[in-house]
């Protein structure tokens, strides 16, 4: 419809006005090929997902047993800065009170390796405790020789800190001004955690925990690497 009427319109002034109205005709035509440009089509070359859901577990006494273990178990140094991490532990020393947490954290990791078309099942290689207090935080760092890990909030306090993902690749190094941000282009992503909260990750992925700016409850959570 474009194309005939301007066509309609170029020819019709040609005739009225001559050869001095040539200049005004191949404008139009400039302006019919830009309005019959192809659409480009964007094509999701490579994604880097995160999961997250809702669990549904007694955490009163889930958070009074991490608190008897800080209080009688060294702690260990390693992301964190500030706050207790405790000592990792296997598929063969799961207290008690956590191994339905673990059962069921495997069981929803299994569409996950299916989505990703890993032959492996999901195989728990490890956990921790975290417990962070006023100004406790962890500093970037990923989870080296795994699948994928797993965080799940036991006692999310306000303010007591986000976690904070990080683009794994150069993006910004190469494109640093943006009018705006958009899934696109960001650089971090921030998950705002609250109570019973599971977020499943890629353990290539750097990420990082905010302070802790309140005064009163220390934040409790659960670190899960699989295999």
């Amino acid at each position: 419809v474009y194309r005939f009427a301007a066509w309609g319109f170029t020819a019709g002034a040609s005739r009225l006005f001559g050869q001095a109205n040539l200049a005004h005709k191949l404008s139009w035509i400039s302006i019919i090929t830009h309005m019959q440009d192809p659409i480009l089509t964007p094509v999701t070359a490579f994604t880097n997902s995160i999961y997250i859901t809702q669990l549904d577990f007694d955490l009163d006494s889930v958070r009074d047993k991490i608190l008897d273990l800080e209080a009688h178990l060294p702690g260990v140094h390693k992301s964190n800065r500030g706050g207790w991490q405790s000592e990792s532990f296997g598929a063969d020393t799961v207290p008690d009170f956590m191994q339905p947490v673990v059962d069921k954290i495997s069981r929803l990791l299994w569409p996950v390796y299916t989505q990703m078309t890993l032959a492996e099942h999901p195989l728990m290689s490890n956990f921790w405790f975290n417990v962070n207090r006023q100004g406790n935080t962890n500093s970037v760092h990923n989870h080296p020789r795994c699948y994928f890990s797993a965080v799940w909030y036991v006692n999310v306090p306000n303010n007591s800190g986000d976690l904070v993902f990080y683009r794994p690749d150069m993006m910004l190094d190469y494109l640093p001004v943006r009018d705006a941000t958009s899934p696109n282009n960001f650089g971090k992503y921030e998950v705002y955690p609250k109570n019973n909260q599971l977020v499943i990750f890629p353990s290539y992925l750097y990420h990082s925990v905010t302070d802790n700016c309140n005064t009163q409850e220390p934040r409790i959570s659960v670190a899960f690497n699989f295999k």
